[in-house]
């Protein structure tokens, strides 16, 4: 992520921008001077789209939703709307690919589809999130790859 300093408009106000994300899926965190709520994403205009109040910490959006943390530090995503949509639990959670996102509970990884359940267990030591359908996972000291249905799958390579 890089620091941008920009000015954008709020209604009719004009604020300057402290800090702002790359843009990811057309929308940017953004971080506005002396803030209580960092958390609120802008256009590609400008524009202040979205504002979460729920959250404590937030990223960027991938495949429509963002992770966030809640205040009591529980991690889950939300929509573009602001809306939980895989509510906050005791877990740490990475980006989704492939319809699918890397979850760690107590050291265990596994993965979640966009309805929050755990599609492949938490059985793996170690793990990749997903990029052109296949994850590399760890079980034990043995790493493999995995489909997006968590079967054992032999590693493409591109020429």
């Amino acid at each position: 992520n890089q620091q941008y300093f920009l000015t954008i408009s709020e209604s009719t106000n004009f604020r300057t921008i402290h800090y702002v994300h790359d843009f990811s899926e057309g929308l940017a965190l953004v971080s506005l001077p002396g803030d209580s709520n960092p958390h609120r994403y802008i256009d590609k205009s400008g524009k202040i789209v979205l504002k979460l109040t729920d959250a404590s910490e937030s990223f960027d959006f991938h495949e429509g939703v963002a992770r966030a943390y809640d205040y009591l530090d529980l991690m889950g995503f939300v929509d573009k709307t602001g809306r939980w949509v895989i509510p906050p639990r005791r877990w740490s959670c990475h980006d989704f690919a492939d319809d699918r996102a890397m979850v760690i509970v107590k050291g265990k990884y596994g993965f979640i589809d966009h309805d929050g359940r755990i599609v492949i267990p938490l059985k793996f030591n170690d793990a990749d999130s997903f990029v052109d359908g296949v994850a590399r996972v760890k079980i034990g000291k043995t790493t493999r790859h995995i489909d997006i249905n968590g079967n054992f799958v032999k590693k493409q390579t591109k020429n």
